[in-house]
């Protein structure tokens, strides 16, 4: 019931509520001699790196740095894929994306990441490539751009994922412009992703908000 309360306020964009369950579910956890901390362990702070993503993202960062030191993180593959992917995004949302670019290419050499499915692979991709751009690395993006075409062709042409085929498309024409303001069609072209996206995308399939970064590119 407690989990139920957590993520249910969650859902509902009451954070502060949220976390001051979360506490609750932490006491409740150290009773009986820490009978069910374990299991509860990854789900409690779960809760608080949602919550303080939302609300106080220099928080969840600090939270997210501890637990990279924590032993059960470490030695579970999809808690440390939590972590880094986690921090990837505050990074990029912080615009440190030499920080977040680390933490996507820290993901690719987990075990965890190898064997997830292809469209979860994708995105992280399509996240690692937009954080290139931002760091106006062109030649690797250009390189990787190639490589993610060929890699992914049955994972792009799901219907599942063709927010991320949007995103390499514009990519691939981006990284031909240094200076995007000069070209009007490649500027009309982002508005036109962009609104198509805010019509037809569920933005909870994101990892790191496409329309976000449109909008910083229109800006």
């Amino acid at each position: 019931m407690l989990t139920y309360l957590v993520n249910s306020l969650f859902k509902n964009n009451k954070s502060e509520k949220s976390l001051q369950w979360a506490e609750t579910l932490k006491l409740a956890m150290e009773e009986f001699n820490h009978l069910l901390y374990d299991k509860y362990f990854f789900f409690y702070y779960n809760a608080l790196v949602i919550n303080y993503s939302a609300i106080d993202p220099p928080q969840a960062m600090d939270i997210l740095e501890n637990l990279r030191e924590n032993a059960k993180i470490k030695n579970n593959d999809y808690y440390i894929f939590f972590v880094y992917l986690n921090l990837a995004v505050l990074r990029f949302d912080n615009k440190e994306y030499k920080e977040a670019s680390k933490h996507f290419n820290k993901i690719s050499l987990l075990n965890w990441y190898k064997s997830a499915d292809d469209s979860l692979q994708l995105k992280i991709t399509v996240c690692e490539l937009i954080t290139r751009y931002q760091m106006q690395q062109y030649d690797v993006l250009i390189y990787k751009l190639e490589q993610t075409n060929r890699g992914f062709k049955a994972a792009l042409a799901s219907e599942e994922n063709k927010a991320e085929k949007e995103v390499l498309s514009l990519l691939k024409r981006l990284e031909k412009t240094i200076t995007i303001k000069k070209d009007k069609n490649l500027m009309e072209k982002v508005k036109e992703k962009q609104d198509w996206m805010r019509k037809e995308i569920n933005p909870e399939t994101y990892i790191i908000s496409y329309e976000n970064w449109l909008e910083s590119l229109l800006k």
